[in-house]
């Protein structure tokens, strides 16, 4: 459990961190702004000329509930559940059904795309059961 002052440093961070990428100085993320977010986190890979792009326009539809523009309270909060010290199974299982691009599975490839560590990656192929199409990685039943 952390205290209020490790609560509040972390705000202040995420806060700076947001006016780091908020370009124009208008208090929202654009669209691009975000995805520069995200790829410097390594949560999304971004094909910055606009082709492919949907990981990345999902966690921003989700994060900006919809409207596109992620406001500094919307980014905090999203920059407070990823670093969140607890082991939630379905943050987890939400987490991995992003990198799968929706999928009930997922692969290597679509963890490498996410640019997740590589040994991060050998972890959940070596702890998480192969899905019964043969394809991927079950995240769902590990993780309920």
């Amino acid at each position: 459990m952390k205290s209020g002052d490790e609560n509040a440093g972390k705000r202040a961070e995420f806060e700076q961190s947001f006016e780091f990428f908020d370009k124009n100085h208008n208090g929202v993320l654009e669209r691009l702004d975000f995805y520069a977010c995200l790829a410097s986190l390594g949560l999304a890979q971004v094909d910055f000329s606009g082709r492919d792009n949907k990981q990345a326009e999902r966690i921003l539809n989700k994060v900006s509930e919809g409207t596109g523009r992620v406001t500094k309270e919307q980014y905090v909060r999203f920059m407070q559940e990823m670093t969140e010290d607890t082991f939630d199974p379905e943050k987890i299982a939400e987490a991995l059904r992003e990198v799968a691009g929706g999928k009930d599975f997922v692969t290597e490839a679509d963890m490498q795309r996410a640019s997740i560590d590589p040994e991060l990656i050998a972890y959940i192929k070596s702890a998480l059961p192969m899905h019964s199409c043969g394809k991927g990685y079950d995240y769902s039943s590990w993780c309920h």
